[in-house]
């Protein structure tokens, strides 16, 4: 286990370290520089070199390399290129507000998607089971703006009983949560059927029925454990893709989040943000992935083949 462990870290440095390398000279290989995008085309010349003087992109490439490394390795992620702001505290509150919306979408779609597949599974190919297929269809089909827009125009508009914006109090935190978490769920629902479905035809489950155990001892101790092993890993690369910041959520709600942060650096062509915003989502997507790995290992030792 130690062994799978140290195998498990090595993965995660190495990953963090590829995605930082690679973010860094494929910025500095997209045509135009900074300074054009900062001070506009028609800045004279020689206002874009002596701001580019001033950054620290007139030095050798190895050399702005090298002090990146360090400034990641330091938790360092610069100044804005825009303001010269400090862009650490602005990560950390948006890397908040992401994570609140994160959670709360990732308990939505994991209560509806376990709720939906066990009664799917349990109710197989009867009309119950349809209606919840259709239902899956429908939200997997339906793009996120979309549904935003018209839980917006429900519960915001004609009902008025949810707030139309704002990101502060658990109420405006409803909307959001419930349109990402159901088109999750859609898709994770269908996952955990299947996989139940196949664990209720192994004999152990042939085998606990001829005993007389309970049904609802049954599905959920002996069935729905192993039949959430091949679902655990879907859910972790849900959970890592929502804490990336779901974007055109985070637009259609006007939710300052994570993915809107990373937005604004795209359009400025502010390198530092773009920057420090995807070493941050690769560092969450490969620790969950981490996790999720040990997980399944402590929840299945047949995994475990070192």
């Amino acid at each position: 286990m130690l062994a799978a462990v140290a195998k498990i870290l090595f993965r995660l440095f190495f990953v963090i370290f590829s995605v930082v390398t690679v973010i860094f000279f494929i910025q500095r290989m997209i045509p135009g520089t900074p300074a054009d995008a900062i001070l506009g085309p028609d800045a004279p010349l020689v206002q874009k070199q002596e701001w580019l003087r001033q950054n620290g992109f007139d030095r050798p490439i190895s050399q702005q390399y090298v002090e990146y490394l360090q400034g990641i390795a330091q938790g360092d992620f610069g100044r804005r290129l825009v303001d010269g702001r400090p862009i650490a505290p602005q990560l950390s509150i948006r890397l908040q507000s992401t994570a609140k919306l994160a959670v709360s979408a990732f308990a939505v779609s994991l209560c509806l998607a376990l709720i939906l597949g066990v009664s799917a599974a349990v109710k197989a190919g009867t009309l119950l089971d349809k209606v919840f297929a259709l239902f899956s269809l429908l939200m997997v089909s339906a793009p996120v703006f979309m549904t935003g827009t018209l839980l917006l125009w429900l519960f915001a508009v004609r009902w008025n009983v949810l707030p139309l914006t704002g990101h502060s109090g658990f109420r405006s935190l409803i909307l959001p949560a419930l349109c990402l978490g159901a088109a999750l769920a859609a898709m994770t629902s269908r996952m955990v059927r299947a996989s139940l479905l196949d664990v209720l035809r192994e004999d152990y489950i042939r085998t606990a029925k001829a005993k007389g155990l309970p049904a609802l001892r049954i599905y959920l101790s002996h069935a729905l454990r192993n039949a959430l092993l091949p679902v655990l890993t879907v859910l972790g690369l849900q959970l890592a893709g929502l804490l990336g910041g779901a974007v055109i959520t985070e637009q259609v709600f006007t939710w300052p989040g994570l993915g809107t942060l990373m937005l604004e650096g795209v359009n400025q062509r502010d390198y530092n943000l773009v920057s420090a915003c995807v070493v941050v989502l690769a560092f969450i997507h490969v620790v969950i992935s981490a996790i999720i790995d040990l997980l399944q290992r402590l929840i299945d030792p047949r995994t475990v083949t070192e």
